[in-house]
């Protein structure tokens, strides 16, 4: 029972990050760059979350990281 329950703890905290990562492309437009604290203030999402939300679109490939006078994060073209 207690498997079960922490399977499904980290199926709605999988879940939240989607929803996350999904809300935070939502405020993102094509060709800008974003710093951190940007992102923070139109996300409104709260640290952690955010960082999990960034990490997920950057592994899905929706977003790259580089530095340029500070992190800067920003939306890959589709092709």
């Amino acid at each position: 029972m207690a498997t079960l329950l922490c399977s499904q703890c980290l199926t709605d905290y999988m879940d939240l990050i989607t929803q996350n990562s999904m809300q935070l492309l939502g405020t993102m437009s094509v060709g800008c760059k974003y710093t951190y604290r940007e992102l923070q203030k139109k996300s409104d999402l709260p640290e952690t979350q955010l960082c999990f939300a960034i990490l997920s679109l950057i592994r899905d490939g929706v977003i790259h990281q580089y530095r340029d006078t500070d992190v800067v994060y920003e939306l890959i073209p589709r092709s």
